[in-house]
């Protein structure tokens, strides 16, 4: 499964979703919580908080969770969509959540000078 975070506002109603509350748990658990707030929040200041994701620069986020193999396809349709290979990351960030098995990704791929993607991958380890 993936959810598409636009802005900070998106982040934080999909958080309080209960239908994700365990994944939610695990992101806050880990500590992951604070650097994808503030990623997003940057984004949102620095390209606003209504940009079109697909039109306007600044890029998105996206979380991607579930089972390995689920994650992993999400992952390549990503990369093969803004063509990127995955080795192409220009940050990366490794969390484990204190409660679960799950352990959290986060990779940033830049599409061009103003152009990102923040994939956050939560996978049991």
């Amino acid at each position: 499964m993936h959810k598409v975070i636009a802005n900070a506002k998106a982040l934080e109603d999909w958080l309080e979703n209960k239908e994700h509350e365990h994944t939610s748990e695990v992101i806050i658990s880990s500590g992951a919580i604070t650097y994808i707030r503030d990623q997003v929040q940057i984004m949102d200041s620095c390209y606003g908080e209504a940009r079109d994701i697909e039109r306007d620069l600044g890029g998105y986020m996206i979380l991607l969770y579930g089972k390995d193999d689920e994650v992993q396809k999400e992952h390549e349709k990503i990369l093969h969509y803004h063509h990127l290979q995955d080795n192409q990351y220009e940050y990366k960030e490794h969390y484990k959540a204190i409660i679960g098995n799950e352990s959290i990704k986060i990779r940033l791929y830049l599409c061009s000078s103003d152009y990102g993607i923040i994939l956050v991958s939560i996978t049991e380890s």
